[in-house]
């Protein structure tokens, strides 16, 4: 399996940006746009509906990222 990171410069909608996501991709988000606390709590929302994320900021100081580990099947 193939990993993709994306960098995003800017985020407007963090639980779109996570629907959005396929698994096996990671998303860079900055702590200026989006604060780790609030990005777990939409990963624990959206996990409810079938999405499974972990979201890591270890070792960053800026950033998070988030990796779409499961989506839902329609």
């Amino acid at each position: 399996m193939i990993e993709k990171t994306i960098r995003i410069t800017a985020i407007a909608m963090p639980r779109a940006t996570l629907r959005k996501m396929k698994p096996n991709t990671s998303v860079r988000i900055s702590t200026r746009d989006v604060k780790t606390a609030s990005l777990r709590i939409i990963a624990s929302n959206l996990k409810h509906e079938g999405y499974l994320f972990r979201v890591s900021n270890r070792g960053l100081r800026d950033a998070t990222i988030v990796e779409c580990l499961k989506t839902p099947e329609l």
